[in-house]
This record gives C-alpha cells, structure tokens and sequence, in this order.
C-alpha cells in the first residue's frame, strides 16, 4: 500500500489529490485479511479518510464519495487546491 500512495502521489506533482482508502466487502467479516484498526491506523498515519464499504449490500458505498467530495470541497475552501487550465483534476462543473 505504501508503494503505491506513493506511486500515485508521484505521478500527480506538483499537484495535491485527496486519497481515500476504502475497504470492501465488510459484509464477510469472516473472510477479513486486515483488521479495521490496522486500515484506520494507516490511514490516519497517511492522512488519509478510511471507510468500509460492501457493494453487495451498498453500505457506505454512496458515503464514500460523499466522504471524498466534501473533503475535496473543502481543500478548495481553503486554498489548498486551486482549479488550473491544462490539468485534469478538478474542473468546473455546471450548476
């Protein structure tokens, strides 16, 4: 996971993203390979948001980009992303 957060990190300077780290399939909570604290600890340690998700049931599948977009949001509140021509992070949108 390190390899790649800092892969993709790489790939986007001297550009910020917002990086979420979503667990899936909470839904088979007995076939586990990583405890929730561990993925919460890493993520924290990352400054990453963390959620668990299942697709089979849909729980917090909508709240992860809800989670993503509010954060995004508020990086673009407090200057911390700025929306530049010739780059394909944020753009603006139609309202």
């Amino acid at each position: 996971m390190v390899d790649w957060l800092q892969e993709a990190k790489k790939q986007i300077e001297p550009n910020n993203a917002v990086f979420i780290l979503v667990g899936t399939k909470c839904d088979k909570e007995n076939l586990r390979e990583v405890a929730s604290e561990q993925a919460q600890q890493f993520a924290d340690y990352h400054n990453l948001l963390y959620i668990e998700t299942s697709s089979k049931t849909g729980h917090n599948v909508e709240r992860s980009f809800v989670e993503l977009s509010k954060k995004i949001y508020e990086q673009l509140e407090e200057g911390k992303f700025k929306i530049k021509e010739g780059w394909d992070g944020i753009k603006n949108g139609y309202m």
